[in-house]
């Protein structure tokens, strides 16, 4: 039996991937979370545990939503994961530290994104995108190639949402 270590994951971090490999993790990840985000959602309504927030999309300007999908995609890629993991990346490499800071960082991003019952899924989602840039990372150690990938994933993710909240 194989078990996952924290050595295992570590070598599997520190190789470098392959185009093949990184398509593949990109669209995964932005599966995996998109999948993670609306279940737990979908539990949530069911539940009756979700705020009726009086938000109404269409209430809002083209570009006041525009710039919120944009801006808010940058500056939370920015604030919870390309900041921190290129810090943690040159500072202790894939060192433990550097994991602590992807579980600190994701825990915030998920309870910023909608209290403590937010943190699951996008938590578990921030802990997936920082796995992704550590790997993107890896090809040639540029982070701003791993960051632009986050960014642009960020940015199709909030408009889907929007789209999705705009359809309902």
């Amino acid at each position: 039996k194989r078990i996952m270590t924290f050595d295992s994951v570590y070598s599997w971090l520190a190789t470098r991937p392959t185009k093949l490999q990184v398509l593949g993790l990109v669209s995964a990840v932005f599966f995996f979370d998109t999948v993670l985000s609306w279940a737990v959602a979908l539990g949530f309504f069911f539940l009756g545990l979700l705020p009726d927030t009086g938000y109404d999309p269409f209430a809002a300007s083209v570009p006041v939503v525009i710039t919120g999908i944009i801006v808010g995609a940058f500056w939370e890629e920015v604030l919870f994961r390309i900041l921190p993991l290129t810090f943690a990346l040159r500072r202790w490499g894939l060192g433990r530290s550097t994991f602590v800071i992807v579980l600190v960082s994701s825990a915030i991003f998920g309870v910023v994104h909608g209290g403590i019952l937010h943190l699951a899924a996008q938590g578990i989602g921030g802990i997936l995108d920082s796995i992704l840039f550590i790997k993107l990372s890896r090809l040639g150690k540029r982070p701003f190639f791993a960051g632009l990938i986050l960014l642009t994933m960020h940015f199709v993710f909030n408009m889907f949402v929007f789209a999705v909240a705009a359809s309902v």
